[in-house]
């Protein structure tokens, strides 16, 4: 609970102090549209975890696209917030093995589809350089077929639900095209890295 009062204290004395905060003019180029690559995606994660928490002889292992692969839209006002659209594909495929005799149990391919909305906050804005953090809500959809070695049928699965992202810390470098990374947790992943385009 205090945590949360801290982080909600410190989003409202950032968007406070937005007005005040002295920003080079060049700098304020409004509009940035963005693709990344992320790696470590809460979706691969929860797979993961799923499965093998309550197992300790079973594993995962990962393979395929992986993800997500994103692109996005961003409103910058006045250098200090912006509020970013993204769109998002995740796609990877997972077995599911018993580690004591290394056997396939069963195989599963997902692919899912994301949309978040984003709030940014800035710490540093100048021309060549921007710091921020940020929080982002949505949904995800998708699709998992998953194969048990001991069966011929494949059983097909849909599923909905929510998408968050927590970004802690970005760095974005570049004038009009820039690249950027961004550490955090969520649907985006733990890592994601971009190219930009300001204009």
């Amino acid at each position: 609970m205090k945590n949360l009062i801290s982080t909600f204290l410190i989003i409202i004395f950032i968007v406070f102090n937005c007005g005040s905060q002295e920003v080079e003019k060049k700098m304020l180029l409004k509009n940035e549209i963005s693709v990344s690559y992320g790696f470590a995606s809460a979706q691969v994660i929860y797979d993961d975890a799923d499965y093998t928490f309550f197992a300790s002889s079973r594993e995962t292992k990962i393979s395929g696209f992986g993800g997500p692969i994103s692109i996005a839209y961003k409103r910058i006002f006045d250098g200090c917030a912006g509020v970013e659209i993204i769109g998002l594909y995740t796609a990877y495929n997972t077995q599911f093995i018993n580690s004591n005799n290394n056997s396939i149990l069963h195989s599963s391919t997902n692919k899912f589809y994301s949309i978040l909305a984003k709030f940014d906050f800035y710490y540093l804005t100048n021309e060549w350089a921007q710091l921020y953090s940020g929080l982002g809500i949505g949904v995800t959809s998708g699709t998992s077929s998953l194969k048990y070695s001991d069966q011929a049928q494949t059983q097909n699965y849909e599923k909905t639900f929510p998408a968050a992202q927590i970004t802690f810390f970005s760095l974005r470098v570049g004038k009009q095209i820039g690249g950027y990374f961004e550490f955090g947790f969520g649907t985006n992943g733990i890592l994601n890295l971009g190219l930009s385009y300001k204009f």
